[in-house]
């Protein structure tokens, strides 16, 4: 299994891996001596839906509470991060 991507959001780790045929998400706390044991795993056969999983998890770590504006916001910088994730999945050659 292949590392492409470790992020450190809102007190959170996030990692992002890939093998032959699935992506992984792998979350947890930042504090976790034994992340791999303790990580909530998501596998997805797709880049799109493991995208779409990714910028979910970022909008809701980025909500601070449910007013509009927060909700927006939260959701305009899951956006930039999952299009700044996207493109350093392409340059280390994750999008097939």
């Amino acid at each position: 299994m292949k590392n492409y991507a470790k992020y450190d959001i809102a007190g959170r780790h996030i990692e992002i891996r890939r093998d032959d045929y699935n992506w992984f998400i792998l979350h947890g706390p930042n504090n976790l001596k034994n992340f791999e044991k303790h990580a909530e795993y998501w596998y997805f056969s797709s880049l799109e839906s493991m995208l779409l999983r990714l910028h979910k998890l970022l909008r809701d770590l980025g909500m601070k509470s449910i007013g509009y504006e927060d909700v927006v916001l939260a959701i305009q910088e899951a956006s930039c991060q999952i299009k700044e994730i996207a493109e350093q999945l392409a340059v280390a050659g994750g999008g097939r």
